[in-house]
């Protein structure tokens, strides 16, 4: 028969249990005392270990299983100032029919270590199927997979509302901890915390405990699941306990601790009645004291909120796939909180609030949220308390009840700085619901773009791509308001930027109650077309609108607001602002821009499409759309460049230089300064000769200060000639020469750059005429070249490259002659002459994606060039009969005629034409050539460097010269 000391012992034991349940009283508790007296007293602590006083226990790679305990932790009980350290040890399919599968930590004294460990599928009836702690617990490098708790082996629910739950972990009033580098998978709370859950506590467990909080680390929770009871069975909802607030929360984590903190982890799948991965709530019926927690640079993908039967229409059910943020009605501090930095959030599926459902105060910044599902409100945040938006915050691919939705807000959505994007859209309803764009914030709302508008310092900007409506209610404030009673009011420091295409349709904003804009406010209409309304809001009733000035289109189209007139509709029965617009002359507006007509034409018409078929359509009216380019002489800048894409590429100045290269190579070969009379070769027989040869062009500035092009090419002349006849004195040489080669130049303009690969090639005809000194010689050819461009426009237009193939000729015929003066010390030979060249640069198409942007017809230019100069050299024979001659020369080229193209340009989509003219080569250049020549019988080879130099253009080139005489 037990003694009166051991009933004393046992109800001290059980003291726990009359502290912290709701729902046993003190004679429930006295019966089970009774109940272990008479049956179970003698093996109740036989399972396992107490941890007392101030002992320092370490465990080392132990392995226990199947364990079991009618009290707190079937394996470990740590109390008072004791200390339990595990270390790479395994805790599988231990059992306690109270709480702690594994083990328990006693208030706030208590210290537990877990490093490197493994908990599996333990279990606890009521709290924590592995750890449950009231003191000092630290988890490193852990692992906790299956563990349940506040559940029945059946899976049936607990009838009873007391404790935590937590399937793997339950954290109680004065705990301190630290999980690191941890993994909890597929744990199982029949009511809250799938895998770790916390909560105060009143009585004793308050007393004496500082509540520290939570640190969660580098750690993933994959498949956990809380509230499993309430799906599965009946729960009863008659009952009057304080604890219907809590069943089913928090997937991963049921949070009602102030400063719990969650950093660097992932949950993946975890499952709830709300907060699929994360609960932060009330504190068990407590009216002060809410939870907070902060969660930064974490994942939650896949977690679900799935609604349950079996919860009444009063509470919460299927909110928030991976948070839910709840503040108790009853609630007399609202401090509870959630803070989200840097985190994504990815196809977690709700009723309510597909990522996240907010009943108290959640900030969000430098997050994003994709794929997420509702099937009612929220696609991907249902907020009805405070959401504040800061940073850069991305929605896209959000969906409520199968339409794109990334917000519904029924309480006060707040962009305080940063840039918010909601590319899916948003809903707002209820008579106290705002929105509200603070200085320094930017929303846009299926707009991504913002219709390229960016605020400035101090400056609030509200894009609009769909409507927002405001008719079930609310509020919305852009900017620094001064009528902060009215329903839709935008502030001097405003911008409001909306979508041409959608305001044609319908309004912008529509709601209710009075519209109020301060002078100063802007208004900017995307893709707007000349002779058009937009309608900007509707419903409201204008105690003020946007003035005239604070209006902007394009810059081809002037926006006006006044009072009455054509220029603006305010139809106080539909109580609507409408704009109308009319075209400007492009000229006027962009001056100096190239297509003057086609733009003004494009306008006028209303083609203006930034997204049209027709590739130059789209490229002009991407090129005056703030949108795409910030300022009007960037615009410029670009649209010329594209329009004369050969100039820019240097195409005829470098197919005009390949010709000069071609005549310079034959009449090189016929000149005194090569082969006089002190040579052998041209004296009889047939000369052969080759001349590999490279170049370099550069030019800079020739149609603008900003543009340059900067080339090398390579090629190869060959030739030969022999004498033909004599008459006057003298004898008559007559040849034939070819050349070919390929070349590679880059351009850069002021906002574009292009890439010309060519090919080119030809044939001279040639003749001279030598008497003694006076030497006389002339070339006719013809020069072809294919040039493939690649233009890289500006990625702001989003247009890719643009490609050209464009073929030129070149007609050259060249006189030149020449006078050997001799002495003893220098052979000095002035010479000049005439070249004509007939430039044809064929007409070509610029395409992007294989279609036309724009079409360049033909051009010639026929230019005259006079190089003039002198020539110095001079013959030494060696003693092994070799005839060495150095060269040197220096000339003066002016030049003549067609110096400038003139040819057209039509742009795809629209029915005009506009004039190009260009400089493209200069009027006066200076050339210079330092050479060498060696010939010995009928062998000759030498090497010359040359170079020709203007204002704006510099040609160099390299070749070498071999000659045989057959």
């Amino acid at each position: 028969m037990q003694t009166k000391g051991a009933i004393g012992n046992l109800l001290s034991r059980y003291r726990s249990v009359l502290k912290k349940c709701h729902l046993m009283n003190v004679f429930g508790s006295l019966a089970l005392a009774s109940m272990l007296i008479t049956g179970g007293a003698a093996t109740a602590d036989a399972a396992r270990t107490v941890i007392d006083g101030n002992s320092q226990v370490e465990k080392n790679g132990e392995t226990i299983s199947s364990q079991t305990s009618d009290d707190g932790g079937s394996v470990y009980y740590a109390r008072n100032e004791s200390t339990l350290t595990l270390n790479d040890s395994t805790y599988k399919e231990n059992e306690s029919t109270y709480a702690g599968g594994v083990l328990w930590g006693e208030k706030n004294k208590a210290v537990l270590n877990v490093n490197s460990s493994t908990f599996s599928n333990n279990w606890a009836l009521y709290d924590a199927g592995a750890i449950d702690n009231f003191g000092s617990l630290n988890v490193t490098g852990s692992t906790f997979e299956g563990n349940r708790a506040q559940i029945q082996k059946d899976d049936s629910h607990v009838d009873d509302n007391c404790d935590m739950g937590g399937g793997a972990i339950a954290i109680g009033s004065g705990s301190h901890v630290s999980i690191t580098g941890s993994h909890f998978t597929d744990n199982i709370s029949g009511k809250d915390g799938g895998a770790i859950a916390t909560r105060k506590f009143y009585g004793s467990y308050d007393a004496d405990s500082t509540d520290v909080g939570l640190e969660i680390k580098n750690s993933t929770f994959t498949g956990n699941e809380a509230g499993k009871c309430i799906s599965s069975d009946p729960y009863d909802y008659s009952k009057t306990v304080t604890g219907l607030y809590e069943s089913g929360n928090g997937g991963a984590l049921f949070n009602t601790l102030n400063d719990t903190k969650v950093e660097s982890s992932e949950f993946k799948g975890n499952s709830a009645i709300n907060g699929g991965a994360i609960a932060n709530f009330y504190d068990h019926g407590k009216t002060t004291n809410y939870g907070s927690i902060t969660i930064t640079d974490s994942q939650f993908e896949g977690n679900k909120a799935v609604a349950s039967d079996k919860v009444t229409e009063q509470f919460d059910s299927g909110f928030g796939g991976a948070v839910y943020a709840y503040i108790d009605a009853r609630a007399t501090d609202s401090n509870s909180s959630v803070v989200i930095k840097n985190s994504s959030f990815t196809q977690n599926s709700a009723v309510s609030g597909g990522a996240i459902a907010n009943r108290a105060q959640l900030t969000v910044s430098d997050s994003t949220f994709t794929g997420n599902t509702a099937s009612e409100k929220g696609g991907a945040i249902y907020n009805a308390a405070s959401l504040t938006l800061s940073g850069t915050n991305t929605f896209d691919g959000n969906t409520a009840a199968g339409t794109a939705n990334d917000i519904h807000n029924e309480g006060t959505v707040t962009v305080a700085g940063g840039v918010t994007d909601l590319n899916s859209g948003y809903t707002q309803e209820g008579a106290a619901s705002e929105l509200n764009v603070a200085a320094g914030g930017t929303l846009s709302i299926a707009m991504p773009d913002k219709g390229g508008v960016t605020a400035g310092s101090g400056e609030a900007l509200l894009a609009l791509g769909q409507q927002l409506d405001l008719s079930k209610g609310g509020s919305l404030h852009v900017g620094t308001v001064s009528n902060a009673d009215a329903a839709v009011a935008f502030g001097s420091d405003s911008i409001l930027v909306v979508n041409g295409d959608v305001s044609t349709q319908k309004a912008m904003i529509k709601g209710s109650g009075s519209l109020a804009v301060d002078d100063g406010a802007r208004l900017y209409i995307t893709n707007a077309k000349a002779g058009t309304k937009y309608i900007i809001t509707e419903g409201l009733k204008q105690d003020s609108y946007w003035k005239s000035a604070n209006l902007m289109a394009n810059r081809l189209i002037k926006s006006t607001v006044l009072a009455s007139g054509n220029q603006v509709i305010v139809n106080s029965e539909a109580d609507q602002v409408v704009v109308n617009t009319d075209p400007v002359n492009a000229a006027t507006a962009l001056p100096g821009v190239i297509p003057a007509t086609a733009l003004t034409n494009m306008v006028a018409q209303g083609l203006n499409n930034t997204d049209s078929d027709s590739m130059g359509i789209r490229f002009l009216s991407r090129a005056i759309e703030p949108l795409y380019i910030a300022d009007d002489r960037t615009a410029v800048l670009t649209i010329n460049e594209v329009s004369r894409a050969a100039v820019m590429a240097g195409v005829q100045n470098t197919s005009l230089r390949l010709a000069d290269a071609a005549s310079d190579n034959v009449l090189h070969h016929l000149s005194l300064g090569n082969f006089d009379s002190g040579n052998s070769i041209h004296k009889d027989g047939i000369d052969v000769w080759a001349t590999p040869m490279y170049g370099n062009t550069y030019s800079h500035g020739m149609t603008v200060s900003d543009d340059s092009v900067a080339g090398n090419y390579g090629g190869l002349a060959i030739g030969a000639d022999t004498e033909i006849a004599s008459f006057g004195g003298g004898t008559m040489r007559l040849g034939l020469a070819v050349h070919g080669g390929a070349g590679h130049s880059e351009s850069q303009g002021a906002v574009t750059s292009t890439d010309n690969s060519y090919n080119f090639g030809g044939a001279n005809l040639y003749a001279g005429w030598n008497r003694d000194s006076l030497n006389i010689m002339a070339s006719v050819g013809y020069s072809v070249a294919t040039h493939k461009l690649n233009m890289d426009l500006p990625s702001s237009m989003e247009m890719g490259d643009a490609d050209a193939d464009v073929h030129t000729g070149a007609f050259t015929a060249e006189l030149r002659g020449e006078y050997q003066f001799k002495t003893d010390w220098l052979d000095i030979m002035p010479h000049t002459g005439v070249r004509y060249t007939a430039l044809h640069t064929y007409g070509y198409d610029l395409e992007v994606d294989d279609r036309t942007l724009n079409s360049v017809d033909d051009d010639i230019q026929n230019i005259v060039q006079f190089p003039t100069g002198v020539t110095l050299t001079k013959n030494f024979t060696t003693s092994s009969g070799w005839n060495i001659k150095p060269q040197f020369d220096a000339s003066i080229i002016p030049a003549v005629g067609d110096l400038k193209t003139n040819t057209k340009v039509r742009y795809s989509g629209i029915d005009a034409e506009d004039s190009i003219h260009n400089s493209i080569t200069d009027t006066v250049s200076w050339a210079g050539m330092a050479g060498i020549q060696f010939e010995k019988g009928d062998f000759a080879f030498g090497a010359n460097y040359a170079i020709q130099a203007a204002s704006h253009e510099t040609d160099q080139r390299v070749a070498l010269n071999f000659v045989y005489k057959f």
